[in-house]
């Protein structure tokens, strides 16, 4: 397995300060357009929100920039790129939790409660159409998502 280097932890509570008190850039809007089916609940224009959802979107880049070209076959390997992963997807995992659970507040749309709420090109704010996904997805390949997913980090 190629050796990559482990990403610098920082904290993820001084990354939500930073992201919350303008420290870092809003970024920009994704570049994914209105899909069949879904409905423009609004626009997304809070200053702190944009720059959380340029976290996540950073923070799955970063995370992307880990994974191997080729997936490890090996436990071994696997173990290793898991431990090195673990705690950067944990805080991911949060940050994108924390994001979705703000829109939905920023948002309180009935229609987005059972089918689900996007951001698409120009910070429209979306419900869904019935049978899509609502979280962002960072592709993995499958027998590493496996791995990760029954592999647990020792509690300390």
């Amino acid at each position: 397995m190629t050796e990559t280097a482990t990403p610098q932890r920082s904290s993820l509570s001084a990354k939500l300060e930073q992201a919350f008190t303008g420290q870092i850039p809003e970024g920009t809007a994704p570049n994914v357009k209105i899909k069949d089916g879904e409905k423009i609940i609004g626009r997304l224009e809070n200053p702190a929100l944009k720059r959380l959802y340029y976290l996540v979107d950073e923070m799955g880049t970063t995370l992307e920039k880990l994974m191997p070209e080729k997936p490890p076959t090996n436990l071994v390997d696997i173990a290793q790129l898991v431990e090195k992963s673990m705690p950067l997807r944990e805080d991911l995992e949060l940050a994108s939790n924390l994001f979705w659970a703000l829109l939905r507040r920023e948002f309180p749309d009935p229609s987005i409660d059972e089918i689900g709420i996007g951001i698409r090109e120009n910070w429209d704010v979306v419900a869904l159409a019935a049978g899509e996904e609502t979280r962002m997805i960072i592709e993995v390949p499958l027998g590493l998502l496996g791995a990760l997913r029954t592999m647990r980090r020792p509690k300390s």
